[in-house]
């Protein structure tokens, strides 16, 4: 019994001797705490590419006995940052830990962590979790050597070569063709090595295949017509939106039954009087809005979350009125469009009447599909301040019946008026002098010319000067001098009458006297 007490007390001495080393060995720890460093793996004097290092030529430090097996495959060196297929010896590590991050690994015949941040030429510690040891061991020291590193970088040289070749100038191309180029420019990794040079290979080859597939835009004919109001033809197909002076593409539930385009002085729209053929839109839109404004299904429940009038006021768009087209009632809408809106689309929101929703629309003006029934109307300048003079501050004029979008210039006896010496305000135009660029202009008759898209118009005015009792008058101020040098006051002919009076008194005693006496 001594015996075995014996042999036993001898077997656990030798255990004791035996693990202790190998706890030491292995450096069971907590969990290293830290804050990553966001430049890390920063690398700065090695160029973008795909690097192998040797396993003996890494220099691994760690436990006193035997530290695991570390090594690093696939470095890549992408945007100045170092990335690298890192391997423990063992495949019983769950997880590895660098830069203060803990990351899962992946086991196979050796546990391995793909694209792990490292440092290249710098000392840097990797904790495992042992799930033989339920613990974190380590941290243990790697060093990568950058003179080392063996570049094992495919060959771009052909994907370089292709990339010169690229248009400098793609606005002139579809706007398909153009997004296949990108995208193929864009597939573009740098990161590939030599065993995948065939995918490189193609990446140039689906480049040069993307340029010889560019296809230039089609040369729009410049659309020009006569100034004047055109009548919009109606479909002479019915199914057919294009065959409509105004096409408005491939919504069903849009169309245009007739109305007005203006033709402005340069030959291109500038506004138009639609008639819809139902009442499910009360107001349109056209302008700079339209690039904001969501695109979607009008639904009860606004689901795509579209635009309300909340977003869109009706201030901001072009409202319906009731009107009558060929003996029938209609809505019809009057509203400013971009010059390129003939023979091209252009974008218009259309407001739902039911559901208070902005949805997306198209049309475009077929100057073909028009018909000429007058002139552009006489353009008027009014006068909209009355007694217009030095003091009053501005000076007020309004074009009627023509929008603010088609002003063009202002004009002052034929000199230009420089934008910060007037106002404009929306709806018909409406300008106003500034008072200081009436002092420039100074007092007396002036001629205003307002030129707009739809003709110019023009009319006289004239600025008075300093209204009485601010300053003296111009009148009162010149007053003549006797050529005693006394100002004629009016005192004079006060003289006069005192000397008749006296005289008349004169008389009138003398008379008296001479009564007495008889």
């Amino acid at each position: 019994m001594k015996r075995i007490v014996r042999n036993l007390m001898v077997m656990l001495m030798a255990f004791a001797v035996v693990f202790s080393p190998i706890q030491q060995a292995f450096a069971v720890t907590e969990e290293v705490q830290g804050t990553p460093d966001p430049n890390f793996n920063v690398v700065t004097d090695i160029k973008d590419g795909v690097y192998e290092c040797n396993a003996d030529d890494l220099y691994v430090e760690g436990a006193k006995m035997h530290p695991p097996k570390m090594t690093v495959k696939n470095i890549v060196v992408s945007k100045g940052r170092a990335t690298a297929t890192v391997v423990f010896n063992k495949k019983t590590y769950s997880k590895f830990r660098i830069n203060f991050e803990t990351r899962d690994t992946k086991n196979d015949n050796n546990s391995y962590l793909e694209n792990a941040p490292i440092k290249i030429g710098e000392k840097m510690g990797v904790q495992g979790y042992s799930t033989l040891m339920d613990k974190w061991v380590g941290p243990f020291f790697m060093v990568i050597p950058k003179d080392k590193l063996v570049d094992n970088t495919a060959d771009y040289t052909k994907v370089d070569e292709a990339i010169k070749k690229v248009p400098a100038d793609l606005s002139k191309y579809t706007d398909d063709t153009v997004k296949a180029l990108n995208t193929a420019l864009a597939a573009v990794n740098r990161t590939k090595s030599k065993t995948a040079q065939a995918e490189v290979d193609k990446m140039a080859s689906d480049i040069e295949t993307a340029i010889g597939n560019l296809k230039e835009k089609p040369v729009k004919a410049d659309t020009k017509l006569a100034p004047g109001i055109y009548k919009i033809e109606p479909r002479s197909d019915e199914d057919d939106p294009s065959t409509c002076g105004i096409d408005t593409g491939k919504s069903k539930m849009f169309r245009i039954m007739g109305g007005t385009v203006t033709i402005g002085v340069n030959g291109k729209p500038v506004s138009v009087d639609i008639y819809l053929s139902g009442q499910g839109y009360d107001a349109l839109y056209s302008g700079e809005k339209m690039d904001q404004m969501p695109k979607g299904i009008i639904t009860k429940e606004n689901i795509n979350k579209l635009w309300t009038k909340a977003e869109l006021p009706f201030s901001e768009a072009a409202v319906y009125q009731e009107g009558m087209l060929d003996g029938t009632s209609l809505y019809h809408f009057d509203f400013a469009v971009p010059e390129n809106s003939i023979d091209e689309f252009i974008k218009i929101g259309g407001h739902s009447a039911k559901y208070d929703q902005w949805s997306h629309k198209e049309m475009k003006i077929n100057g073909d599909r028009l018909t000429k029934i007058s002139d552009l109307p006489e353009l008027k300048v009014e006068i909209k301040t009355e007694n217009i003079n030095l003091d009053k501050g501005e000076a007020v004029f309004r074009v009627p019946n023509v929008e603010v979008s088609n002003f063009v210039s202002l004009k002052v006896d034929n000199k230009d008026v420089e934008k910060d010496e007037y106002t404009l305000t929306k709806g018909s135009i409406i300008i106003s002098l500034k008072k200081a660029f009436l002092e420039k202009i100074g007092t007396g008759e002036h001629t205003i010319s307002v030129e707009t898209k739809k003709g110019v118009a023009e009319t006289k005015f004239t600025v008075n000067g300093k209204a009485a009792g601010n300053k003296t008058t111009a009148a009162a101020a010149s007053t003549k001098t006797t050529t005693a040098g006394t100002p004629k006051t009016g005192d004079g002919n006060s003289l006069m009458v005192s000397m008749i009076l006296l005289i008349l008194a004169a008389l009138s005693i003398t008379a008296v006297a001479k009564a007495n006496k008889k």
